[in-house]
């Protein structure tokens, strides 16, 4: 009798267990209806929602939210350039220019001084001839004009800003960079990849007691009081046709109860947008999706 009661419960725990592992999970049947396809920009544009769905995530078809590229991570790039602006101060009319700017693809990313001198890293200098040499006033902007990198476009590379001060008298140099960027013209127009807040730079003191700092706008370094100063700033290490994938907007979980939703777009056109609608349960996942093309004036 007892063998019979376990066997019976031990048939029961196996249907359990094989109804549990075999248990589906319906389609969506969320439905999203927008009032209107032609809007104007800044104008709301307000979707009813009947149905049931776990998640929903909306991509806008806009820049950065294209659902075809959510995978994407590189692109083509065509061409590409680098800029800054350049502040110096004080020194002596007799010291060299304080400020060269390099490019290198071969830096190993050691932020030493035998990383940076290492044989086998080539420095290609770029330094801008508006860089200046000696002013009065750290307010006086001296623009780089655009450095070329476009052959780097399929590499990773590295870019240094060098300071050089001398031991020579006069009040110590100053050196300020702002507006640091860099820009790719790629396969979807002209993409600001890098500014000074992105750019990962790190210091390295060659000489003298003083070294780069920053902050997400500007780089500066001011030398020590008549001696010799040696300071590289460098980058990490920067690609052109690296891009983060493009996201949408989560506007549904499974704890939300949802009625309707808007959203504005605030520059005209035509957008492609697309409402990702998924159930998701037991480890499965269904996905419907509806698409909408909204013109904007």
């Amino acid at each position: 009798m007892k063998t019979s009661i376990f066997h019976s419960i031990a048939f029961l725990l196996i249907v359990f267990m094989y109804a549990c592992s075999t248990t589906e999970i319906d389609e969506p049947t969320a439905v999203f209806t927008p009032d209107s396809l032609e809007v104007k920009a800044g104008s709301e544009i307000t979707f009813s929602f009947s149905g049931d769905c776990d998640y929903v995530t909306f991509w806008s078809g806009e820049e950065g939210a294209v659902f075809e590229n959510r995978h994407r991570i590189e692109i083509p790039v065509d061409s590409a350039y680098f800029q800054f602006n350049n502040f110096t101060a004080y020194g002596n009319v007799d010291q060299p220019r304080p400020v060269s700017v390099y490019i290198s693809d071969t830096f190993t990313g050691s932020y030493t001084q035998a990383g940076i001198y290492d044989p086998a890293t080539k420095w290609e200098e770029v330094t801008p001839a508006n860089t200046p040499n000696y002013t009065t006033s750290i307010s006086v902007a001296y623009p780089s004009g655009k450095i070329n990198l476009t052959k780097y476009k399929s590499n990773t590379f590295f870019i240094a800003f060098k300071f050089r001060s001398d031991s020579l008298p006069g009040t110590t140099r100053q050196v300020r960079i702002k507006d640091f960027e860099v820009y790719a013209y790629t396969s979807i127009g002209l993409l600001k990849s890098t500014t000074i807040a992105n750019a990962g730079f790190r210091a390295v003191n060659i000489s003298g007691a003083n070294t780069w700092t920053n902050t997400t706008t500007q780089m500066d370094i001011r030398g020590t009081a008549q001696r010799n100063d040696e300071d590289w700033f460098i980058t990490k290490e920067l690609s052109l046709n690296r891009v983060q994938s493009d996201r949408g907007i989560a506007i549904k979980t499974i704890s939300d109860n949802m009625s309707n939703f808007r959203y504005s777009y605030t520059k005209p056109g035509t957008y492609k947008a697309k409402l990702e609608i998924r159930n998701s349960r037991y480890g499965e996942i269904k996905t419907t999706y509806q698409d909408f093309t909204f013109i904007v004036k």
